[in-house]
Order: C-alpha cells, then sequence, then structure tokens
C-alpha cells in the first residue's frame, strides 16, 4: 500500500504565507484592524435592565472603543442622569469616558499608539467611573481585587450601586457572567475546540444573533423577582411588551 507523502516543512510554510496573506487582505477590504488569528470582542451591559448593547468586533484598539462608546451614548435617554461604568484596568477606557462625556477639554496627548487622548479635562458629576484591578501572582492566579473610584464621589455610586443589587459593591461581574454566557452559548467563542470561529462574518452574525435572544427571549430571573412576572431585558426598557418567541427575531433587522 503507497502512502501519501506527508506535507515537506516548506510547503506548511508557504501555506500559512497564503492564509495570513488572504486574512491580511480581508482586514484591509472591510477596514478592520488586528494581526493574523485576532480579534476582539468589546461587550457591554446595563446592570439594572440586563440589556446588552450592541457589540463592536475588531482589535483592541481605541478606534473600535469609540465605537462601543457612541452605541452607549444613542441608547441614553437623558443626558443629565447619573451614568456608572464599571471596567477592568484597561487603560484605554479613561481616556475613552473623557472624551465622550467631559465637559471641558483643556489639552490633549499622544498615546503609545498615537492617539490624540484628552489631557487635562473636567467631568461632570453625573458621569461616574470605577475601575476593578485584579492583582496576579507569578502564576497568573488571581491574588487580590481592588475597586478605585476614578471619575465621581463614592456615596453618588454607592446609590447607583444599590438600585440593581444593594449587596454588591463597585464590581465587573455582570459583563463577565456575560462573557461567560456568550462562550456556554455560542461555540465560536470557545477556547481550545475545533468549533472557534474561523469566518469574521460569521462571528458577528453569531453575536447579534446571541444578543438578539438574550435582550428580547430570555426571561431574566432577577428581572422575573423584580417585576412579579416573566421579563426579558427589552421589557425592562420598554423595547417590547411581551417575551418574543424565537422565530420573531427574524422579523426585524438585526443591527
Amino acid at each position: 500500500m503507497n502512502l501519501p507523502k506527508k506535507f515537506s516543512k516548506e510547503s506548511r510554510r508557504i501555506h500559512r504565507q497564503k492564509i495570513r496573506k488572504a486574512h491580511e487582505e480581508y482586514l484591509q477590504e472591510n477596514g478592520l484592524e488586528g494581526r493574523f488569528g485576532e480579534v476582539w470582542v468589546w461587550s457591554c451591559i446595563d446592570a439594572a435592565y440586563k440589556y446588552i448593547l450592541p457589540d463592536v468586533i475588531g482589535s483592541r484598539s481605541r478606534r473600535f472603543g469609540s465605537e462601543l462608546f457612541e452605541k452607549i451614548i444613542g441608547m441614553r435617554s437623558n443626558p443629565d442622569d447619573d451614568l456608572l461604568f464599571q471596567t477592568d484596568g484597561y487603560d484605554v477606557y479613561q481616556g475613552l469616558i473623557a472624551e465622550y462625556f467631559a465637559s471641558e477639554i483643556l489639552n490633549y496627548r499622544n498615546n503609545h499608539y498615537n492617539d490624540k487622548i484628552p489631557k487635562t479635562y473636567t467631568i461632570p458629576e453625573h458621569i461616574l467611573y470605577t475601575m476593578l484591578t485584579k492583582k496576579r501572582n507569578d502564576h497568573g492566579e488571581i491574588e487580590s481585587v481592588e475597586g478605585t473610584v476614578i471619575f465621581g464621589a463614592e456615596d453618588r455610586i454607592l446609590n447607583v450601586l444599590k438600585d440593581h443589587n444593594p449587596k454588591q459593591g463597585i464590581n465587573t461581574s455582570y459583563i463577565e457572567r456575560q462573557n461567560l454566557s456568550k462562550r456556554h452559548f455560542n461555540a465560536r467563542l470557545r477556547r481550545k475546540t475545533i468549533a472557534y470561529s474561523k469566518e469574521y462574518d460569521c462571528l458577528v452574525s453569531q453575536l447579534h444573533l446571541h444578543r438578539m435572544y438574550q435582550n428580547f427571549c430570555w426571561s431574566h430571573h432577577t428581572l422575573r423577582k423584580q417585576y412579579g412576572i416573566d421579563t426579558s431585558p427589552a421589557m425592562a426598557i420598554g423595547a417590547t411588551d411581551h417575551i418574543w418567541q424565537f422565530h420573531e427575531i427574524f422579523r426585524v433587522p438585526i443591527y
């Protein structure tokens, strides 16, 4: 029996180069950034109503963070209400909050990506921001978690936190739990499996489908206790008056 010959090291190298080149051309054609095999998902959730905002899929650069903040601004009903951000220690968030919500920006500076970001600015009292910093040991294990107030008065922040969970202080548990739910329902985001996403467009479509299901079809346990009936996040914000069946998702455009 004649067994097929294995691919030589040189042929495998040429094949990898072709794949990498095709990926880079795809990113350029679609106005995307990032390295070969890498994509970041920017996510945001309203902790009070459990409503998930549209994800932004791209690289970890400031440009894609800006797209997420534009969506946050578009979702606000009253610009004067208290707005609390809770994030991890990624330093881009602070600059984006200053850029989009500062009442006055005195001057700018360039970061290591050569982006022009605010240096000296004034933040309104109703814009609140806390950062959760995780300290890890040499093995990557979390040793301690510390919440820091960046913008706003601490008592005002605690009052906002009491509205959706009086037992919790500064935390990022809602978005982290949402990230876990995404990986649970969406095999394209699972690590170390053959199901991980290999096509950008398919990943975007699947994330939008999951978001619509979570917002309109899912009866959230916390909201059910709060309102006394089965309530989806979309019902909580007044976007619909009933929990959707799955087929109803396909009657409206997903954005």
